[in-house]
């Protein structure tokens, strides 16, 4: 039975949440934290994070430079794009940041910012 309350808390949640929403990122990498975004990508400090955590990690493997930027698609629930993401993560390692409906545009083209990010664990996954 705790089973199906669970589901059915998780459910509830989505409803009061509302849909999915996919954006398109945009925004300076902070040089500077490089080693501590590094490390808590790789130590699986963002990706324990609720509900969040897991499509973080996903965007940042999607994730390329171009020009300057970092950008990246990203699924998320949040009535405010992005906003439980922002406080608890990226505003801490990004500065500039916008977001906008992505739509059925593509997926930005550029160098991988996961591979970027370096670190023999993030090597190893692979860009």
């Amino acid at each position: 039975m705790r089973e199906m309350d669970e589901g059915s808390e998780k459910e509830k949640e989505k409803e009061r949440e509302g849909a999915a929403m996919h954006y398109l990122v945009r925004a300076r990498f902070r040089e500077e934290r490089r080693e501590e975004f590094r490390r808590i990508l790789e130590d699986g400090t963002v990706a324990a994070m609720k509900p969040f955590g897991e499509e973080v990690v996903a965007s940042m493997r999607r994730a390329v430079v171009s020009g300057g930027e970092v950008a990246w698609t990203e699924t998320c629930y949040c009535p405010t794009p992005l906003q439980e993401e922002r406080a608890a993560v990226y505003d801490r390692f990004f500065e500039g940041m916008e977001t906008e409906e992505a739509g059925e545009a593509p997926p930005p083209e550029g160098e991988s910012f996961w591979g970027r990010l370096g670190g023999p664990r993030l090597a190893a996954e692979g860009n």
